[in-house]
């Protein structure tokens, strides 16, 4: 039976999975000595997307002997940022923090988010203070996340990602919305709650190649600015 983990005290990580079962071990060790340290109740939410690498198979044997390890598995791949919806609907803590599989999001860089955290928000992204990618890949997600800012306006912070601290109710009218394509930093936006951002010296990923592919940036980089500009126009 899962443990109980009370609204106030206590933090959900989602970690979207996708051929991460190289990065798992680690990545878990390190979450686990930061959680403990925080004190709160603590659960962390993979939601394995269909990478067929074994990641499921292990995750899903580490959760049947530690109830704090919860696996949600999607039946085929559905998305990175629909992974994390799905996360965002099973995660039970009373904040919410959402990062990568990779390592490039450091789970020592976890606390800085919580001190940000203050009452009133809805969120507190992690702010990138340095590249973490090679200079095209990262002059082209710059160049990415500058065009949806200037869709979205200047509720999104600069230089922001998937890695963020979410309070219960952006957590809720987040999971409530039923998207085919959801993209996260537009769906915090799209609660109306006040949004800050914090600087973080995000670390590269370990040496194994990004899951995502060429083609897979530009599929979600477009998905992304539709759903941006739908947003300009005052489409739901």
């Amino acid at each position: 039976m899962p443990h109980e983990l009370s609204a106030g005290e206590s933090l959900s990580i989602v970690l979207p999975v996708y051929r991460n079962r190289e990065q798992l071990p680690e990545l878990l060790a390190r979450l686990e000595t930061m959680l403990t340290g925080t004190g709160l109740a603590w659960e962390i939410v993979c939601v394995e997307d269909g990478g067929g690498d074994g990641s499921r198979e292990w995750l899903a044997e580490r959760a049947a002997s530690d109830e704090r390890l919860v696996l949600v598995a999607n039946p085929r791949n559905l998305g990175q940022h629909a992974a994390i919806v799905r996360g965002l609907r099973a995660a039970r803590g009373g904040r919410v923090v959402v990062m990568d599989a990779d390592l490039q999001d450091a789970p020592e860089d976890v606390p800085t988010l919580l001190a940000a955290w203050r009452p009133g928000l809805g969120a507190v992204f992690a702010r990138r203070s340095t590249a973490y990618q090679p200079a095209l890949r990262d002059w082209t997600g710059r160049q990415f996340k500058r065009l949806v800012r200037r869709l979205v306006g200047p509720g999104l912070p600069v230089g922001v990602g998937t890695f963020v601290l979410l309070g219960a109710e952006a957590r809720e009218r987040i999971a409530a919305r039923d998207e085919a394509r959801p993209y996260l930093p537009l769906a915090i936006v799209r609660t109306g709650l006040l949004v800050e951002s914090v600087a973080i010296e995000k670390r590269g990923r370990s040496a194994r190649r990004s899951a995502y592919s060429a083609l897979a940036r530009l599929r979600l980089a477009w998905q992304a600015l539709r759903a941006a500009l739908g947003w300009r126009l005052g489409r739901p």
